[in-house]
């Protein structure tokens, strides 16, 4: 499964240097380059089979919240992180749904004190398509102090250093998959490792909040997808790159991105994997 391929493994090698991110951002900044968004994406289509992955979604029992909430715990407990946090926001920025293991004192005060207005993470989530690191030191440098104020004091309950992934679709939705640890160790040896992983954990998580708690699973009859836009959608299951499957196809490599796009939209996906992911569940591929 899923979890137990990626939260089973605990490695240490990427504090073998020593850096602390408490003194400086350098720890931050090297695991920031192994896990930019190209990076997880050549891992991705290099690395990952989709369809053996995704028939074994976490999630795939998961009918309340609770249940949800039950696979992330295990997810946090087993990678030695503290947190979890899935954040869906409309189109309008406002905020429809927060599933997250928080304390509940320290969620009570971010809704009482409408912190999500003024959260540093929230703020570059809105914006950002690339899966970024946060903690209470550098990262809070740009941001003004009523912004700061809620990382000082989330840092009280545990909530020190993170690592979120945006996802957006076409119609201005946002979900925000956050992880988050008390130690800067614990972070970067999960998402060091396997941030490719979590990437796609996100993927499912906003795919199975949407389709069981929104109610905008995609019907099979409603998709219209061309011949070649469904054999793309195959070799995308099958982990294959832009250039692997142009040249499977005999097309150029801008075409295959011309039909990519063209699926995308017919997902209503965030990118080409979560299209892929659609697209299995659905029995399409």
């Amino acid at each position: 499964m899923l979890v137990s391929s990626f939260w089973g493994k605990n490695s240490t090698a990427a504090r073998a240097g020593g850096t602390s991110i408490s003194d400086s951002n350098a720890g931050f900044a090297g695991a920031a380059r192994c896990c930019t968004l190209p990076h997880i994406r050549e891992r991705l289509e290099g690395t990952i089979t989709f369809t053996s992955q995704i028939q074994d979604n976490p999630f795939a029992a998961a009918e309340d919240i609770e249940s949800v909430c039950s696979v992330l715990d295990h997810v946090a407990v087993r990678n030695g992180l503290t947190y979890f946090s899935y954040l869906q926001l409309s189109g309008s920025g406002q905020c429809e749904r927060l599933v997250a293991n928080y304390p509940s004192e320290w969620r009570a005060r971010y809704d009482s004190k409408l912190y999500i207005h003024y959260d540093p993470v929230v703020a570059v989530g809105r914006q950002s398509r690339l899966p970024f690191f946060w903690n209470n030191t550098g990262f809070l440098a740009p941001y003004r102090k009523s912004q700061k104020r809620v990382f000082h004091e989330a840092g009280s309950y545990g909530i020190n250093y993170g690592y979120s992934i945006p996802i957006v679709g076409r119609n201005g939705e946002c979900g925000l998959f956050s992880v988050a640890a008390r130690q800067e160790g614990a972070l970067i040896d999960a998402m060091g490792v396997s941030a490719h992983v979590v990437y796609l954990l996100a993927l499912q998580l906003h795919d199975h909040i949407l389709s069981r708690f929104a109610g905008s699973r995609p019907q099979a009859a409603q998709m219209d997808l061309t011949a070649r836009e469904l054999e793309c959608l195959r070799w995308a299951a099958e982990g294959l790159t832009t250039e692997q499957i142009a040249d499977r196809m005999s097309l150029a490599s801008a075409t295959v991105n011309y039909h990519f796009n063209k699926i995308v939209l017919k997902f209503d996906a965030a990118n080409r994997h979560h299209a892929a992911i659609k697209a299995i569940r659905l029995g399409l591929i």
